[in-house]
């Protein structure tokens, strides 16, 4: 699908729609998103999502010798699928410039 995107063709077989609820639905349902999905009620919808199918956050630790791909592979797992990437010299120097009892 996300080389069908970038296609010239492509944006004549995209449609918006624009839904209304139905007056049946309206009354006595209780609506998580009343006026659509948002970045805050994406959040939710995620963790309802994950927590009522026993999903679980994706902890992955990628370690090995210099120049063997850690730094390629973290990023490929950010780009591709939204997990973090922190790398151990951006954990000290972020711990370094803390001005609390953690930091200078």
């Amino acid at each position: 699908m996300a080389e069908v995107v970038n296609e010239s063709w492509c944006e004549f077989m995209t449609i918006d729609v624009k839904l209304e609820t139905s007056p049946d639905l309206k009354d006595g349902f209780e609506w998580k998103c009343p006026t659509g999905i948002n970045c805050q009620t994406m959040t939710m919808l995620n963790k309802e999502f994950n927590f009522f199918r026993g999903l679980f956050p994706l902890k992955v630790f990628i370690t090995g010798p210099p120049c063997s791909g850690k730094t390629y592979f973290g990023s490929k797992l950010n780009e591709l699928y939204g997990v973090p990437h922190y790398q151990t010299k951006d954990l000290i120097s972020m711990g370094l410039n803390l001005q609390n009892e953690f930091g200078d």
